[in-house]
């Protein structure tokens, strides 16, 4: 699962940040770091390189996802938690959602996935128009 995990982000019908819809083109005007599409760990403990581990988020809502406190004009929807990457892996990558694989990647028992909040899916339909339809395996 290497090469997927290292292609996930060309390989990906969804190149951009699935929590906030913000892809290359939206850098926020205060962003001044370099301005990426990101592999983001939904759990690593041990820590792999595999495809079905990751979600994709941008730049900043990464670095909020592991505890930046930004002040940014643009980080008004706040961080996708453990339980929305869950949710956000099983709408837009369902074919690599793997529960049980996951669990052996982490040392805590994993929490049921949980959808973001209004003003999140707005923002997202906004930049993106809809969620990818929900696809059972």
């Amino acid at each position: 699962m290497t090469a997927a995990y290292d292609n996930f982000l060309v390989e990906t019908l969804y190149p951009y940040c699935w929590w906030c819809g913000r892809g290359m083109e939206h850098q926020p005007e205060s962003w001044y770091g370099p301005w990426l599409i990101e592999r983001a760990h939904m759990v690593s403990s041990p820590r792999v390189k595999d495809a079905r581990v990751i979600v994709l988020l941008c730049s900043m809502c990464h670095r909020m996802q592991h505890g930046a406190q930004l002040t940014l004009p643009e980080c008004k929807i706040g961080f996708p938690t453990v339980p929305n990457m869950f949710w956000l892996k099983r709408r837009f990558d369902a074919e690599r959602y793997d529960r049980k694989y996951l669990q052996q990647h982490s040392i805590a028992r994993l929490p049921m996935s949980s959808g973001p909040l209004a003003e999140v899916r707005s923002t997202f339909t906004e930049r993106r128009g809809s969620y990818p339809p929900v696809k059972t395996k």
